[in-house]
Order: structure tokens, then sequence, then C-alpha cells
């Protein structure tokens, strides 16, 4: 890695790299995550509100996505910005990257006068769990969902 690494906010000329790299974090297919992002920069996405990518040497190897929503496990607010998506390719974990896009989230969260931000995690992902607690994240619960097809 080079010292040439940015977080910015993402522009409408990423969009081949976010559909690549949402297509690795996301189930999915690559149509499902263009029209995703077609959706975000047209304002139409309920689901993304923000998104910040890291660039090496022009080149993106991460992001975050954060929306806000009405409820978070363990919030009393009435609206909290939520991390929806959290990447950074395999080849530059563990250089404290996926820091570098937290703090870009929180630096958005204050500006937008929020004081907390939240995140999920799948039980298995025990890295994604590491990686939450390592940056100063809490566990404020532990959830198994159900759905059951009615007829």
């Amino acid at each position: 890695m080079t010292n040439k690494v940015i977080v910015r906010k993402v522009n409408k000329n990423d969009e081949k790299e976010l559909v690549k790299m949402r297509g690795e974090l996301f189930s999915g297919s690559d149509d499902d995550h263009q029209v995703e992002i077609e959706n975000y920069f047209q304002n139409k996405n309920k689901h993304i509100r923000q998104i910040f990518v890291i660039e090496n040497c022009d080149q993106l190897i991460g992001l975050i996505e954060l929306n806000i929503r009405d409820y978070a496990e363990g919030s009393k607010a009435a609206e909290v910005p939520y991390i929806e998506g959290w990447y950074v390719a395999p080849e530059y974990r563990g250089q404290g990257l996926g820091r570098k896009l937290i703090a870009a989230a929180e630096s958005w969260s204050l500006e937008n006068s929020f004081f907390e931000l939240a995140s999920d995690v799948c039980l298995e992902n025990s890295n994604s769990i590491k990686a939450h607690e390592a940056i100063g994240f809490s566990e404020t619960d532990r959830i198994i969902c159900f759905l059951k097809k009615l007829s």
C-alpha cells in the first residue's frame, strides 16, 4: 500500500467499481447492485443515504454505506445512522483502512447532528465482530431472525 490512500465521498465515476465491491459484500446479481447504485445517484435509494470509498492509487479498495434508520438495538434515539455495508478488499485488510472508513462515517454522523452510529453483523462473521469491537463498537444484542412464508 502506498501513502496515496484517501477516503472520499463516492461519485458517479465510481459506479463500476462500486458494483464490483458490492458483489463481494452482498448477495444479489451485478444488475441488482447496478440498480441500487443508480438509484443512489438519483436520490431514489431508500436504504443508502451516503457512501464513502477508500481509494489507493486511483483504485477503489473499500466502501462504507450509511443509512438513517428509525430504530437501532440499544439506542433510544428516534433516528440513528446505520452502517448498511462496510467493505475493504481482502488484500488490504488489517492495515487500518476500515477504521478510516468508520472515521468518515462518524464525521458525517456528527455533522448531521447524530451522536451514535449503529451496525449489525451476522452471528457467524467473527472477523467483522472483531473489527467492530476493535474500533469501539459495543455489542447490544444477539438475535436470530425467522421468516415464515404464508400461502
